[in-house]
């Protein structure tokens, strides 16, 4: 596969260079618990990958809360409030309508948030649903000290977006195809080695619910070919994002 050999001679061209290479994975729409959960925590615990999971604050399951807390490598970020869209009819889907203010969004995100302090690890990070990241609500989330986490921006000067989302959206969600993800990290790992952005970490992006069986196969084999032997590092939550635990 062609996909796998740009791959394996990215990874080698890191390895000379004498670096690691900085990876995060992100799962969103977490509410409750579920089998597909489960398979993704125990993917995650299989391969000793940290995961950062997007929880819905307004549709959370109070089930969820010590199935997470009982996960030492799982920590919780705030998807959104409910993951209704409020904008226009006809307009691409947004949590926040257009008439509302930034300090109305910062109050509705502020009040959403507080349903997810039974978790041991929340930490201050916001995940757009749909990934829509509107002025305001970047405003909003300045006066809040919350940090942004969207997908795949050209700028991430002030967020850490994820950038290899696994599945296709269309009418129904289905995997995006083994050697299209192996090229394009590939190539998002040549970008950061040639600009000496050794430090700027690539985010996977996986959505537990929605996921079909050969995105599953995938994400067990991506793991295994990632694991410590080939010079990458799978980061916490907490590193991606530079929070000290006090």
């Amino acid at each position: 596969m062609l996909g796998a050999l740009r791959l394996s001679a990215e990874l080698a061209a890191w390895r000379r260079a004498g670096k690691r290479v900085p990876l995060w994975w992100r799962d969103d729409d977490a509410i409750d618990a579920s089998p597909a959960l489960d398979r993704l925590l125990a993917l995650s615990a299989r391969h000793q990958v940290p995961l950062a999971l997007a929880v819905i604050p307004d549709q959370l399951s109070p089930e969820l809360v010590p199935l997470i807390n009982a996960q030492p490598a799982v920590s919780v970020l705030q998807h959104g409030l409910d993951h209704r869209s409020r904008c226009v009819e006809g307009h691409a889907p947004a949590q926040f309508g257009d008439d509302q203010t930034a300090a109305e969004i910062a109050a509705a995100i502020a009040a959403s948030m507080q349903r997810l302090a039974t978790f041991e690890r929340v930490l201050p990070v916001y995940v757009p649903p749909w990934n829509a990241v509107q002025p305001r609500l970047v405003e909003a989330l300045r006066s809040l000290d919350l940090r942004l986490s969207a997908f795949d921006s050209l700028d991430e000067s002030d967020r850490v977006d994820a950038h290899l989302d696994v599945l296709r959206w269309g009418a129904r969600p289905r995997f995006r195809g083994a050697g299209r993800l192996l090229n394009r990290l590939a190539r998002l790992l040549a970008e950061r080695r040639r600009q000496h952005m050794w430090d700027r970490p690539v985010g996977l992006l996986t959505h537990h619910l929605d996921q079909d069986e050969p995105s599953w196969r995938f994400l067990n084999v991506l793991f295994t070919r990632l694991g410590p032997a080939s010079g990458c590092l799978w980061l916490t939550a907490d590193q991606v994002f530079g929070i000290t635990k006090t």
